[in-house]
Formats: structure tokens, C-alpha cells, sequence
């Protein structure tokens, strides 16, 4: 699926999707879906082969202390497959003035579910 993207980049380029960030999200997102739709039908194969080049490519490691990925020092480290950034602001906007509380069903209407985030066939055919 993502060919097209060239091979891993050298370093942290920021406002850029690596094709790591898209292997690892969509070997996430397959991983997610046995337990759902797909009832029994497991893809484990496809997900090792979209994260075993990202595990491989000497571009992501762990952090020695799990705690720094909290802190500052963790930020766009090796350890992030994909981060967007945080900016405080005056506007009334931040991290209590945005969002609910309320938990929303994420899953499709036909599995109890409101239907949000439902992609579009373009998408899909993408």
C-alpha cells in the first residue's frame, strides 16, 4: 500500500508521514480488526510484514527509561512512530477547554455503534 512513498527517511522530519508511521498505523489498524468485522479471520502475516521492515530499518528503538517518553526528552524520539504537536494558547482553546467527557461509540452502526468515522468509498478504493 505504500510503494509510492519511497524507502525510510534519515532523521526526524517534521510535517512529514514516514512510510514507518503509515506501515505502523495500518498494521495497527488490521490488528484491531479480527476482534471485530472479521470475526476469526486473522491477518497476522500482513501485519509482521508491514512492521517487521519498521522494526528492522535502525529508525525507531525503544528509549532506555519508559518514563522519558512522558517528558520532554521523549518527544519526536526514536521511540515515535508518528507525532503531532502541542501548542498552549490564549484562545480558549487547550487541553480543558476541548472535548467532551462523554465516551462515543466508535464502531459502525450495524456493531451498536453511531456510525462516525465511517470512510468514504474514494477511501477506500485508495
Amino acid at each position: 500500500m505504500f510503494e509510492n512513498y519511497g524507502a525510510f527517511y534519515n532523521g526526524y522530519v517534521q510535517n512529514f508521514v514516514s512510510r514507518g508511521a503509515g506501515n505502523g498505523y495500518l498494521a495497527r489498524a488490521i490488528m484491531y480488526q479480527p476482534g471485530t468485522v472479521n470475526g476469526n479471520n486473522h491477518m497476522w502475516q500482513e501485519v509482521y510484514d508491514l512492521t517487521s521492515p519498521v522494526i528492522t530499518s535502525g529508525k525507531y528503538s525503544l528509549l532506555p527509561n519508559y518514563a522519558q517518553i512522558h517528558q520532554t526528552i521523549g518527544e519526536n524520539s526514536s521511540e515515535s512512530i508518528f507525532e503531532i504537536q502541542f501548542a498552549t494558547s490564549n484562545d480558549g482553546y487547550g487541553p480543558i477547554m476541548t472535548g467532551t467527557t462523554n465516551n462515543i461509540f466508535q464502531n459502525n452502526r450495524k456493531i451498536f455503534g453511531y456510525g462516525f468515522n465511517n470512510p468514504t468509498q474514494n477511501l477506500v478504493n485508495e
